[in-house]
């Protein structure tokens, strides 16, 4: 589905505009010169015709049906001797993408190779022919044949195909034996079956081993997939000395397989095995040995060095570690486990290291002024014990409380102990302890307020803090039928009944909210409003509404609720023109015909469904666009079905796609390019947090709206992952490597993407192959990692750009994107301000009028279905599929 969704945007050319007048909560930004030349160069090269051609994500997971490449060669049953696996893992190493992969995989491949024996003059495969197998040449001579004529010989130990392990592209050349020959070859899927299930296993292996270290019991998930990423595997040979007593320690050594002695004094104190550990205090504290550790057998051990996992979490061991556990300690409390600014108050917290005897809190304090938390050893209270994740003062400092401590409160062990007062808590918050179970209970009813749900917490706090309380009499009106409307209510005590023309529609009570629709629409009120009983509530009055959220963001949250209707059907379209076409589908503009509102509808016929097998991928569009919801993601408002087709309604998105623009403007002025750069950091982060890999990350998918914002289209690679997973898809320029060798991949895929993304507009290239097409050219200029910068000076941006594309996956950010966001690049970046659209972008396209053309279709009376049968006949169906359908009720959620 991935060149489909590119129609949800306006087809018009773009050019510059004066930007509308901020409010007065907008951020003021003043032009200087440098930012006035920025927009004299995009002004100009805008003009200017387009420079670069479109890249189309290509390389799909595509399941071979049978294998028909070599025919009429014989399979050999025979078992591979250690010479055969030597054989093969020799020739292999020539080709780059089985060259770097590891021994254990390599190993599970040349398992699943078959030997095949050829007569002469036999075709192996023809050229265009689509790709299906690997080769190697065991014995024999082929020939290399291009357009009928003989460039290359091939021979013992020569390697070729290896582009059909990727993808099914066609073949550039024919292969004939010349001789009678013997080939080892593996098909892709049998490649792919393969490495998944090596990977898979040595994932969860690794992730257990981890796991098993206390140390890392408190890492979150992103943080242990960053671990795993600088992890690495030595081998040691019987009566091999690992390391020494008395030698600097900065290594943890696991075994993954074998057994290691430990030695003191020359005496073996201990054997360790599978699973165990040493070193662990070596990552926290560059101590030295106090021992000797000697394999025993033949070992396996994983290796974490101190400074590589610095480097893949952001920081030291010790801290994280720290951290992990306090915010871990707050979420079991009531008055601070929802809280938004949770990093926020972790960096305020004093962290303070206690040896046994130790006083921590002593005798006659006062309970309740601060906030203890246990983050590592044991306290003493008498004859209780506190130990890690305990709290002490939390019901004391919810309650004012006037006790004292009876008792010291000592350390038992060496200990951490995590602390923060009452007064800074409070002064940090602006709010009194007292009144926070209170101002969370009201920002959990305003985040399922429709109209409210894309606000910050941040910008939700200032709307509690103008909420009023009002009181109403039982009987009394709250609300009045026919009244415009300008409150919001939330119902703190009481019930009241919802009454219609003297009828009693529904009645509602504590936590329930009425009334939302008047922040935002100048509506009249569509019913009564009764109390129950004796009625108090909260009522946020529409001018202060509008005094928090400022007319652009305003606007923003009108369109989205405008875009929430449920009610809306496919005879309910007028359609207007053809926005996009792509292999899969149509992409339509389209109105509705009373309420004149834009969509762009994509259509999917069932005979490409089952062409291209689409079940699956549609399925899972559909479940990834209903679950997301974010200003900065493209709004699916429906779908529908019927015996033809399936339909996705969307948004229609008025601006240019990032690829036109920046193929129009070479390079992109430093400071357009950090703003980009930060809606894509956000809106990665949103989906990244609902376990969502978006795959295909490039410039065609991001639009630039008519605010000047990025928002992100096409969900047809995403998918929703908790681990790994190995469907090779993308576009090969920006695909991670990690994806083309298919041992498997994180959320990690999409901030190397970024990283090619911010190199190409600061540089005008992609890093990797840029004048390259096929995809094993461009993995190889991948793995020689050549990055170079001829246009980029800047540090700060040399420096993200160098962390996005690091090899290894989990340095990408840092453990967590929090880290990312407070990188050098992005210093002094205001994230509340790009998130309520308070940010003045330097470049906004200019929207067509296309009042013209949606009158042209209104009066021309035309029909949906007839327009879209009409664009159908001239598609082409350039793929048919001989399989019959299994699964009938696929399309039931459509």
């Amino acid at each position: 589905m991935g060149s489909t969704c590119s129609g949800c945007m306006s087809s018009e050319q773009p050019a510059n505009v004066q930007n509308p007048p901020e409010s007065s909560t907008s951020a003021v930004i003043e032009e200087d010169k440098e930012e006035k030349d920025d927009k004299e160069i995009i002004e100009k090269c805008l003009e200017e015709p387009s420079k670069k051609k479109p890249r189309k994500g290509y390389i799909k997971k595509k399941k071979l049906d049978r294998i028909t490449e070599a025919r009429s060669g014989k399979i050999l049953n025979q078992l591979k001797s250690l010479k055969d696996v030597q054989f093969l893992k020799d020739s292999m190493n020539k080709v780059l993408i089985l060259r770097n992969l590891d021994d254990s995989c390599k190993q599970k491949v040349i398992e699943s190779m078959k030997l095949s024996l050829l007569e002469p003059k036999e075709i192996v495969f023809e050229q265009n022919r689509l790709s299906e197998c690997f080769y190697i040449v065991s014995n024999g001579r082929l020939e290399v044949i291009v357009n009928e004529v003989r460039v290359g010989i091939l021979k013992q130990g020569d390697c070729f195909g290896e582009k059909s392990l990727i993808d099914d592209c066609p073949h550039i050349n024919t292969v004939r034996t010349l001789e009678k020959s013997m080939l080892w070859f593996i098909d892709r899927n049998s490649y792919k079956l393969a490495l998944e299930s090596q990977s898979a296993l040595e994932f969860k292996e690794t992730l257990d081993f981890m796991t098993s270290v206390p140390i890392f019991k408190s890492l979150t998930n992103e943080q242990l997939q960053a671990l795993l990423s600088v992890i690495t595997m030595q081998n040691y040979d019987k009566d091999q000395v690992i390391f020494n007593e008395g030698e600097p320690g900065d290594t943890l050594h696991i075994v993954k397989s074998g057994e290691v002695n430990v030695v003191i004094n020359k005496n073996v104190l201990r054997v360790m095995g599978k699973g165990s550990f040493y070193g662990d205090q070596a990552l926290i504290n560059r101590c030295l040995r106090t021992a000797t550790i000697i394999a025993n057998t033949q070992v396996t051990v994983f290796v974490v060095k101190r400074d590589s996992l610095t480097e893949a979490l952001g920081t030291g061991i010790e801290d994280v570690i720290f951290r992990n556990t306090i915010k871990m300690a707050l979420e079991k409390t009531t008055i601070l486990k929802d809280l938004s600014n949770m990093q926020q108050i972790l960096d305020i917290m004093k962290i303070i290291h206690y040896s046994p005897g130790d006083i921590v809190i002593k005798k006659g304090d006062r309970k309740g002024q601060k906030l203890y938390i246990v983050v590592k050893g044991r306290l003493k209270c008498g004859a209780a014990t506190l130990e890690t994740y305990d709290i002490i003062g939390e019901n004391e400092m919810k309650k004012n409380s006037k006790e004292r401590h009876l008792e010291n409160i000592v350390a038992e062990l060496q200990s951490v102990v995590s602390e923060i007062s009452k007064k800074r808590l409070e002064n940090f918050m602006d709010i009194k302890i007292k009144k926070l179970n209170a101002v969370q209970e009201i920002l959990t009813i305003l985040q399922s307020v429709d109209i409210f749900r894309y606000l910050t917490i941040d910008r939700l706090k200032l709307l509690v803090k103008v909420l009023s309380e009002r009181n109403y009499a039982e009987g009394e009106n709250v609300i009045t039928q026919g009244e415009t409307g300008d409150k919001l209510f939330i119902i703190k005590e009481g019930t009241v009944n919802v009454v219609k023309n003297n009828d009693v529609i529904r009645t509602l009570g504590k936590g329930n909210f009425f009334g939302e629709r008047a922040l935002v629409f100048n509506e009249t009120r569509s019913a009564n409003v009764v109390a129950n009983s004796q009625v108090v509530c909260w009522v946020l009055e529409k001018s202060s509404f509008k005094k928090i959220v400022d007319e652009k963001m305003n606007n923003a949250l009108v369109k989205r609720v405008e875009m929430q209707d449920d009610m809306i059907g496919l005879n309910d379209l007028v359609p207007i023109k053809v926005i996009g076409k792509g292999t899969h589908g149509i992409v339509y503009l389209c109105a509705h015909k009373d309420k004149k509102n834009l969509y762009a509808l994509k259509s999917v016929t069932r005979q490409k469904v089952a062409a291209y097998e689409l079940y699956e991928n549609l399925n899972t569009e559909r479940n990834i666009l209903m679950k997301v919801d974010h200003l900065m993601i493209v709004k699916l408002v429906k779908t529908f079905k019927d015996n033809l087709r399936i339909y996705f309604l969307m948004e229609f998105i008025r601006g240019i796609d990032l690829f036109d623009l920046q193929s129009k403007i070479s390079l992109m002025p430093y400071n357009d390019c950090r703003f980009f750069a930060s809606c894509i950091v956000l809106i990665l982060e949103f989906l990244h947090k609902s376990d969502i890999i978006y795959r295909d990350l490039k410039p065609e998918n991001l639009l630039v709206d008519e605010e000047g914002y990025i928002k992100i289209i096409d969900f047809g690679s995403a998918k929703i992952v908790k681990g790994k997973t190995y469907t090779s898809l993308g576009t090969p320029h920006y695909m991670a490597p990690e994806i083309m060798t298919g041992t498997g991949y994180t959320s990690s895929v999409d901030w190397w993407s970024l990283g090619i993304i911010i190199y190409e507009m600061l540089e005008g290239l992609v890093p990797f192959g840029p004048h390259e097409e096929d995809p094993i050219s461009i993995y190889e200029k991948v793995m020689e990692h050549n990055l170079t910068f001829t246009n980029i000076s800047d540090p700060e941006a040399k420096s993200i750009i160098q962390q996005l594309l690091n090899i290894k996956p989990g340095i990408r950010n840092s453990g967590n994107t929090e880290k990312l966001k407070s990188h050098e690049y992005f210093e002094g970046l205001n994230w509340e301000s790009i998130i309520c659209r308070q940010y003045k972008p330097k470049f906004v396209p200019k929207s067509t009028d296309m009042s013209q053309e949606i009158s042209r279709a209104f009066k021309a009376r035309k029909v949906l279905r007839d327009f879209i049968n009409r664009e159908e006949s001239q598609d082409v169906l350039f793929r048919q599929n001989s399989k019959p359908i299994t699964n009938y009720n696929w399309d039931v959620n459509f």
